[in-house]
């Protein structure tokens, strides 16, 4: 088990150089072995760590769609339930309801949602894909399980399971 001083090594393309003082001093490599304190240790940092490969990984198979994950998401939940209201939607993302606003606008924008005020509420947008929206999680769906599998293919089938419950108790999420 690994002590909150452990050093973890890391790759790194370029070694890091420190800047020359103001004497100017000829620059010195710096080694790549960086020292993380406990930062290994700390979910938050894990997750983040995880989140910024998944993030970097799943944008790269979804370029041609011009995907974010948080951005399938939201579409692939509108798709899954036509009418949903932007707010509703919002926390079924996690997405704050501020930001949720110019995400769908474009995506109206990009023609891919449709955007109806409700007759019995005229402030509430009811949500819907377009075909056009349809026709892009169509194409998207085989990318995003080949990334899943890629993703998570290092782990076994109960570790994956296990860590989607670890991660949804975190967050207070039902599964």
């Amino acid at each position: 088990m690994k002590t909150a001083n452990a050093k973890t090594k890391i790759k790194s393309a370029k070694p890091a150089r420190a800047k020359p003082n103001a004497a100017s001093e000829p620059e010195e490599e710096a080694s790549t072995d960086i020292e993380f304190g406990s930062l290994p240790t700390l979910v938050g940092y894990r997750v983040r760590r995880a989140g910024s490969v998944l993030f970097q990984t799943f944008s790269e198979a979804l370029r041609e769609e011009q995907l974010a994950p948080g951005q399938y998401s939201v579409l692939l939940l509108i798709g899954l339930n036509p009418g949903l209201s932007q707010m509703r939607l919002a926390e079924a993302t996690g997405i704050d309801r501020s930001t949720i606003v110019p995400i769908i606008s474009r995506f109206v924008k990009m023609g891919w949602v449709r955007r109806v005020r409700r007759k019995e509420d005229r402030r509430v947008y009811s949500l819907r894909l377009t075909p056009a929206g349809e026709a892009l999680i169509a194409a998207a769906q085989p990318k995003v399980e080949m990334h899943e599998k890629n993703f998570a293919g290092v782990l076994t089938k109960a570790e994956k399971k296990t860590l989607i419950e670890l991660l949804a108790r975190l967050t207070g999420d039902e599964i």
